[in-house]
């Protein structure tokens, strides 16, 4: 008896297809927008000019291959490749591809257990690394500094040999799954919130091995069957008909601790476009601060001659 998950060609597959070639355009018409627009400003012209300064990636420093080792102890098998949108050294956005999966399971008597999935994803990523904040004498700090801060990664103590990154997602797969006496399969389709770090591992004369730590959480929706084996063997379908569910609560659809080989390791890739705007700012905070003083003390000596 054959019990191992079989993609229906259909309605809602041709459906899933759709949607999801529509999401993976829209990222790539987003991503081109904002490259476009930045570059006719005056910052992206500028920045654009310090660029020409450097050499260019080459293109295989722009690419890069990852497995992650919490699917292959969950026996799926799973490769990603990663490239960087552009071949400057201050280029901090990549775009990933992942598929993963395992063989689907072949009974000839009812089974106690069936686990097969698989599973195509796209990332839009943007990297970033920390950099010192500046700290005022007196130590304070107003919430738009915290906030700015933040979204900035300005920390106090930064490390720069990491690179984080954050940015969007959209997958879609399906699933046969039996841990009980029930078992379901279907499809489904997903997005939401990638999140993570790299970090530098081994250092190769032609290539180098990073760590990268990171999750997947966003919402899922999928249609799905369930099913259930007599007392002969047989396969009994509970529902006639695939139920559709959205998921209204946050789901972790992946938890990553890859190894990702790259030509360049992530220690080189990901310059910060601007190494003097921590100057400048500390530069500006000193000179608000010196006006602050001035007219305090401007208003102290009107109080005094006005109490004289």
């Amino acid at each position: 008896m054959k019990t191992g998950f079989n993609f229906k060609i259909g309605n809602y597959c041709c459906c899933s297809g759709n949607l999801y070639l529509l999401s993976v355009i829209l990222i790539l018409y987003f991503s081109f927008s904002v490259q476009t627009a930045f570059s006719q400003t005056e910052l992206g012209k500028l920045t654009s000019l310090k660029e020409e300064k450097d050499s260019i990636v080459p293109f295989k420093d722009r690419i890069s291959f990852r497995t992650n080792t919490v699917d292959w102890i969950l026996t799926m098998p799973n490769v990603a490749f990663e490239l960087d949108l552009s071949g400057s050294p201050y280029n901090r956005v990549a775009i990933a591809l992942s598929a993963k999966g395992n063989w689907p399971n072949y009974h000839y008597s009812s089974p106690r257990l069936v686990y097969d999935m698989y599973n195509v994803k796209l990332e839009l990523k943007k990297y970033g690394r920390t950099s010192a904040r500046f700290e005022s004498g007196d130590g304070k700090r107003s919430f738009g500094e915290v906030l700015s801060d933040m979204f900035n990664l300005r920390v106090k103590n930064p490390n720069f040999w990491r690179a984080y990154y954050w940015g969007l997602y959209v997958d879609m797969g399906g699933y046969n799954i039996k841990f009980s006496e029930t078992g379901h399969y279907g499809q489904y389709l997903g997005f939401g919130l990638t999140l993570g770090y790299g970090i530098p591992l081994i250092q190769y004369k032609r290539g180098a091995l990073d760590l990268e730590l990171g999750a997947n959480i966003g919402a899922v929706y999928t249609k799905c069957n369930s099913y259930q084996y007599d007392n002969d063997g047989n396969r009994i379908d509970n529902e006639p008909e695939s139920v559709k569910k959205f998921l209204p609560y946050p789901v972790l659809s992946e938890l990553r601790v890859a190894l990702v080989y790259r030509f360049s390791s992530i220690k080189n890739k990901y310059k910060l476009s601007d190494p003097d705007r921590l100057a400048r700012k500390a530069e500006r905070r000193r000179i608000k601060d010196e006006a602050n003083a001035a007219r305090l003390m401007m208003k102290s000596q009107q109080n005094l001659e006005e109490n004289n």
